[in-house]
């Protein structure tokens, strides 16, 4: 994927992370239930479950990979190093879910791509390592595996069908209250220091802690605003800036989040409006002179004097 396009790869409405649209192209046998009004397409975001048929699919993550990290190196074994300064290889974690009875197929190589937001579309490159996915494979459902349940034998044993395996739970928590009390007597009589020791929380790696670092308000309402998000209709923007010598070094980071004010738009916004507005129109009689304000006083009290003549005739 070229690098120069990660500025176009970031959307609002999305994640923070790079806003990457997983397209799986599926084939009308590959899940079965096109005539049940499925769309042969589906566009996957990360941590939002797409289903197909019985197949549920979970882009955990998606991120560059960088080939001189050594946790990266091991995803891009056989891949053609070292990667052209106008490419990148995106990494797709996600994980493959069969809820049905029946074996299902999982999507081939060729038939994944990432597309992104200016409609490019990049095909899968096919892997051989451990971490692989199993493309193209089939994938298991429930059918076959054993309806028994575990049954407790006449010594306290737990026995699989079939008698593939036992454990005894009778020994396993008599073994966890021996280690439990061994660990408490160990701590007891060890001698070891049980004062009070104050600390830095854990920060993540950083040494110092800083007020910018702080949870706001706006983390602990990202759970409504995604649930209520028909509502909010919340927007994000997220651009990065890279080191101008190595695209592996952020320079900056600059995010924006906006929703939609409903409550502050129709309901505070005319109220205040109005009271403003008797509020300019209230201004002409505050003139700031003692006269003026004497004035007001004499004419309410002469309106008083009326109505108490008017009541006791």
């Amino acid at each position: 994927m070229p690098a120069d396009r990660l500025r176009a790869l970031m959307r609002p409405g999305r994640k923070g992370a790079p806003a990457v649209a997983f397209v799986l192209v599926l084939a009308l046998a590959l899940v079965g239930v096109a005539g049940c009004g499925n769309d042969l397409g589906k566009e996957a975001d990360e941590g939002v479950p797409i289903q197909l048929g019985q197949l549920k699919i979970t882009v955990q993550e998606t991120r560059f990979l960088n080939p001189a990290q050594p946790d990266d190196k091991d995803y891009l074994v056989g891949q053609p190093l070292p990667v052209p300064p106008s490419k990148a290889y995106l990494g797709v974690f996600l994980t493959m879910h069969n809820s049905g009875d029946s074996a299902v197929r999982v999507p081939a190589v060729g038939q994944l791509s990432v597309t992104d937001t200016t409609g490019a579309a990049y095909p899968a490159v096919p892997s051989s390592t451990p971490f692989a996915a199993p493309l193209g494979t089939v994938l298991a459902g429930h059918a076959g595996l054993p309806a028994a349940a575990p049954r407790l034998g006449g010594g306290l044993s737990l026995t699989t069908p079939g008698t593939f395996a036992r454990m005894s739970p009778t020994l396993v928590a008599l073994g966890l209250v021996v280690v439990t009390a061994g660990v408490w007597l160990g701590v007891r009589f060890s001698g070891a220091a049980r004062g009070l020791r104050v600390g830095d929380t854990w920060g993540c790696g950083s040494i110092a802690q800083t007020a910018r670092m702080e949870y706001t308000s706006t983390a602990f309402a990202e759970p409504f605003r995604r649930v209520f998000a028909e509502l909010y209709r919340p927007t994000k923007d997220l651009s990065i800036d890279f080191h101008p010598d190595s695209r592996y070094f952020v320079q900056s980071i600059e995010y924006r989040s906006e929703i939609v004010p409903w409550v502050e738009r129709y309901l505070y916004a005319p109220v205040i409006e109005r009271v403003e507005r008797w509020a300019v129109r209230a201004r002409a009689i505050q003139s700031g002179s003692a006269h003026a304000y004497l004035t007001y006083l004499v004419i309410a009290l002469l309106g008083l004097l009326t109505i108490l003549l008017v009541r006791g005739a």
